[in-house]
């Protein structure tokens, strides 16, 4: 895993790892690969730490997921 530098509000420079590729980049690229869109959603919502689910998950749901675990994980929002 890669890491980056970056700049906080603080002054002090922090590493954190590399940002994984959209959910909607994962999923199109595992389409290309062959797989059918309900497998390419499980397959990047496991990717991203979520469990597959019969009716597969949607990008935006996917994507508001990964946003609120930011939130949480940055302190911006209680857990």
């Amino acid at each position: 895993m890669t890491t980056r530098l970056t700049r906080t509000t603080n002054p002090e420079i922090t590493a954190e790892p590399a940002a994984r590729p959209a959910a909607r980049t994962m999923i199109r690229r595992l389409v290309m690969a062959g797989c059918t869109a309900s497998e390419a959603a499980n397959l990047a919502a496991l990717a991203v730490g979520l469990r597959p689910v019969a009716s597969s998950w949607s990008v935006r749901e996917m994507e508001r997921l990964r946003f609120l675990r930011y939130l949480v994980a940055s302190g911006r929002l209680p857990a």
